[in-house]
């Protein structure tokens, strides 16, 4: 999406809830390079589905969390807010 891309080329946390998001975007790019090179090079391995941790709505300040899986994504990748 571009006003998501937008956001973080300007800054370095989340656009709803000013999590730091840095370290996360960084690994997920490392990940898919390895893929990239390993699909060049014939070597394939079984995708690992991505995972986010995020806060139920409406949750009090302890921390609930719910693990969310993205099927568009391959590479692990958490978030904790």
């Amino acid at each position: 999406m571009k006003c998501i891309d937008a956001w973080l080329k300007q800054s370095t946390t989340c656009p709803k809830c000013r999590a730091g998001v840095r370290a996360g975007l960084a690994r997920l790019e490392r990940n898919r390079q390895r893929q990239r090179a390993q699909s060049n090079s014939g070597t394939t391995s079984k995708p690992t589905p991505i995972r986010a941790v995020r806060s139920r709505p409406g949750a009090s300040t302890s921390n609930v969390q719910e693990q969310v899986h993205d099927p568009l994504y391959t590479q692990d990748f958490l978030i904790f807010i």
